[in-house]
């Protein structure tokens, strides 16, 4: 190999580089890119979002334990607070664990609704 040939090479080795290196980042930004999957609402997520709005759930708490603890002494407030939480959960995109699903429909709903019958 000549000594003109060398610079040439090792040119064409860094571009072959740079252009590897960019493909790399291209997929990279693409995988990044993808959408997240919908979030899934577990007991434990379901118990955090109680939790958040102020309520004291233990943990291992089931979704059905933590419904009746959520309606036991229900005032407007806490209605107002679960009432939307509600709401969120279900028209948002997350998956609803089936126990969380019927925890709300059989103990929360029922309970939001008796106290809007209260405050008409």
């Amino acid at each position: 190999m000549s000594s003109d040939s060398h610079p040439q090479r090792l040119s064409e080795i860094r571009a072959g580089v740079h252009t590897e290196l960019s493909f790399q980042h291209r997929n990279r930004s693409r995988e990044s890119c993808t959408m997240p999957a919908a979030p899934y609402i577990d007991a434990e997520a379901f118990r955090e979002h109680l939790n958040a709005v102020g309520l004291e759930i233990p943990s291992q708490t089931s979704p059905a334990e933590a419904c009746e603890q959520a309606v036991r002494g229900l005032d407007a407030q806490r209605a107002r607070e679960l009432r939307h939480l509600v709401e969120q959960l279900l028209a948002g995109s997350a998956t609803l664990h089936p126990e969380v699903r019927q925890a709300i429909s059989h103990t929360l709903l029922p309970a939001l609704c008796n106290a809007a019958e209260r405050t008409h």
